[in-house]
């Protein structure tokens, strides 16, 4: 199966998570990995796109967004999507504010759902960081390697 990872990172954090996710699929897959800023391939040529980027003020990166929205005209509903971002958890904020907000604006992954188009084939996920800048919470790159296991 061909597989295309667009991902864009920040802090590093959703990067150790598409090196996890591109440990498990290079076993079985043919992978090509991108950064949301480099020139892709057409979607068309892959089975499965895998497309991750941190939450930033509770959005994706403007790279990110172009690099969906400069796509979704390629997108069909035979083509599977993975999408995921790099977050807080605001349920573990102790800030009042803070875990409110996420609940009226929404995250990242629902931002790119919403571009993508939600009557595709979409399968979403987040992974979790301590803080704005990171690290990833203690087990976020094992549970990534599991959600892409079943590609």
């Amino acid at each position: 199966m061909r597989i295309l990872i667009i991902y864009d990172s920040i802090y590093g954090n959703t990067e150790k998570i598409v090196k996890g996710m591109t440990e498990v699929l290079n076993e079985n897959h043919n992978v090509d990995i991108f950064r949301a800023t480099q020139t892709v391939p057409s979607i068309s040529l892959y089975d499965v796109v895998v497309i991750g980027s941190p939450t930033l003020s509770f959005a994706p990166t403007k790279s990110i967004k172009t690099k969906i929205k400069s796509m979704v005209s390629q997108a069909s509903d035979q083509k599977r999507f993975y999408i995921f971002d790099t977050r807080v958890d605001a349920n573990k904020k102790e800030n009042k504010v803070f875990s409110f907000l996420p609940h009226k604006k929404g995250y990242a992954l629902d931002d790119m759902v919403k571009w993508l188009g939600e009557q595709l084939q979409i399968e979403k996920q987040s992974f979790y960081v301590k803080e704005t800048e990171g690290p990833l919470v203690a087990g976020e790159v094992e549970r990534a390697k599991e959600w892409v296991e079943v590609l």
